[in-house]
């Protein structure tokens, strides 16, 4: 869906950002997984495990915005 992906995307965004902390400018990066019901599960649980997957997957290529891959695109 758009507005997930825009919302990662902003989300991510203002993370970004740098901050400054106790003197310091400090700037973070993200990793983003996005999964959707019923796409990737009918529960809080199989949604939170294509999440986090997705979100592994994301920092292993260096960080960004992933969304998990369709059921059948993962068995």
């Amino acid at each position: 869906d758009d507005h997930v992906a825009v919302t990662a995307r902003r989300i991510s965004e203002a993370l970004s950002m740098p901050y400054e902390i106790e003197g310091r400018t400090v700037q973070l990066g993200s990793s983003i997984g996005i999964s959707q019901w019923p796409d990737h599960g009918e529960s809080a649980g199989l949604l939170l495990r294509a999440a986090d997957q997705a979100m592994y997957e994301a920092k292993e290529s260096g960080g960004g915005i992933r969304l998990a891959p369709a059921p059948e695109a993962a068995a």
